[in-house]
């Protein structure tokens, strides 16, 4: 599951956000009722598709449905907000933008469209280090050995942090789009606190060698 800016798709696709942003939430209604109605998709197929075509290939960002289905099974008013909240995703400030608002949408795809390190490899899904993306105050790298990353919840909650991954980009068409909404509140405000019980987390969720390293490094950052 991949959450993206609708900004970003709509400025490098030269399309109307509003445009997007209704054709999204009509598909999304449809592809979580089961219906899957093709002749909704073929609108934003083509947008899509040029969406795609001007991307670098950097590596994306994705989470697992498994931790996302207790927010996106059956978004309730207030999803994208909490989805943007347990993803880290910081830099989604709705007051930077114009008008106070910000357009989100979610595409939910198979784990089969990533490709294989070779033809019987693993699929090349990777935990996310410090060089896979941009400096960020809300990343914190997971310890090596899970294969998999920890995000940081930027509103400190004190449950398990969903797992995060990066892999190489793939062809997210309409048959994808799961949920769209418009983030209106900011990211909570006390960064500080939140990354001292994501990093608690890591440590006592990690091997005993590595929390010897926490106790020894990190006990002056509780």
């Amino acid at each position: 599951m991949r959450v993206e800016d609708l900004d970003s798709i709509a400025n490098r696709t030269r399309t109307p956000r509003n445009e997007i942003r209704d054709i999204a939430n009509d598909i999304a209604t449809s592809n979580r009722d089961g219906v899957g109605d093709k002749a909704k998709w073929e609108p934003l197929t083509y947008i899509l598709q040029s969406w795609h075509d001007i991307l670098d290939n950097r590596p994306v960002f994705a989470t697992y449905w498994e931790d996302a289905q207790s927010v996106l099974a059956d978004p309730k008013p207030g999803w994208a907000e909490e989805l943007r909240d347990r993803l880290g995703l910081v830099h989604y400030e709705p007051a930077q933008k114009s008008g106070g608002e910000m357009d989100v949408i979610v595409f939910r795809y198979p784990v089969r469209l990533i490709p294989r390190l070779n033809r019987t490899g693993p699929r090349m899904l990777l935990r996310p280090t410090v060089l896979d993306s941009r400096l960020s105050q809300a990343f914190c790298t997971a310890p090596a050995g899970g294969g998999v990353g920890s995000a940081l919840d930027l509103a400190g909650r004190d449950d398990d942090p969903w797992r995060e991954v990066i892999h190489p980009p793939v062809e997210l068409k309409p048959e994808h789009i799961w949920a769209a909404d418009t983030l209106t509140a900011s990211p909570p405000a006390d960064l500080a606190t939140s990354r001292a019980l994501h990093i608690i987390k890591l440590c006592h969720r990690a091997s005993p060698d590595f929390q010897e390293l926490c106790n020894a490094v990190d006990r002056d950052l509780m």
